[in-house]
């Protein structure tokens, strides 16, 4: 063979060795698929609403939603429609609204509420012994507890806020978180301890307690304790000085 054949043959078998190497080379690898996107946030059901509910209303109808009123009588459909009409936020009843006996509230109270997604609050003063609006809870009070441990009024507080849940009642104004150690004080009989020391574990205890069953409201203002004045018939004053009232509260 001519020696420029042998080249041109020798040429075309190493293009040839070249496109067979190509075409058995494996193939490239999967495209991986796209990493998953993140999930989007939660969203608080309870959260959406109010802020749908708040986009709507007036800076008249916000401030009457803040506001929790009493209205005397035993007519539940009147102190519904007064609730209704006026858009207050809640409801306290007092020891003119509790009927007897007093498990007939519960009647009563489901019928408060014009809508059923937003109800009123219904609220009372249960602290058991001397403020009892429902007369029927024996339970130990403030002057029982202070003696106590505080799983005592854990306790406590449980059976009542199960007492007025079952009432149809979902704010207690019930656990007073001041403090004396005069006998003379109109709260004295009412706190759970002498010191900030002494109350606040059976404070802490009592709330846990209604937890699940009512809204807890501590009362009175830290420091009345302190006044010989009822904050009732009167504006209490004390002398404390700032710095004695938070070393003591």
């Amino acid at each position: 063979m001519p020696r420029i054949g042998a080249r041109r043959l020798a040429a075309s078998v190493a293009v040839l060795a070249v496109i067979l190497t190509g075409c058995s080379a494996p193939p490239p690898p999967a495209a991986q698929p796209p990493a998953p996107r993140p999930a989007p946030p939660a969203v608080d059901p309870v959260l959406a609403y109010a802020n749908a509910k708040l986009s709507v209303m007036t800076l008249d109808q916000k401030i009457e939603s803040m506001l929790m009123v009493h209205l005397a009588g035993l007519d539940s459909a009147a102190l519904g429609a007064f609730a209704s009409a006026n858009g207050v936020g809640g409801l306290i009843l007092m020891a003119d609204n509790i009927p007897d006996p007093p498990e007939a509230l519960a009647g009563m109270t489901a019928g408060m509420s014009a809508d059923p997604h937003l109800p009123v609050l219904i609220a009372t003063d249960q602290e058991g012994g001397i403020v009892s609006r429902v007369w029927t809870d024996d339970g130990p009070a403030a002057e029982q507890l202070r003696g106590l441990p505080p799983g005592a009024a854990s306790d406590a507080f449980a059976t009542r806020g199960g007492l007025l849940r079952g009432l149809g009642i979902t704010v207690n104004f019930g656990i007073v978180a001041d403090v004396t150690a005069d006998p003379s004080s109109f709260i004295f009989e009412r706190s759970m301890g002498a010191t900030a020391a002494d109350a606040a574990p059976r404070v802490a205890a009592a709330v846990a307690g209604e937890s699940g069953e009512v809204f807890s409201t501590l009362k009175h203002f830290p420091g009345h304790g302190v006044s010989p004045a009822d904050s009732h018939a009167s504006i209490p004053q004390t002398s404390i000085s700032v710095a004695g009232w938070r070393a003591g509260h």
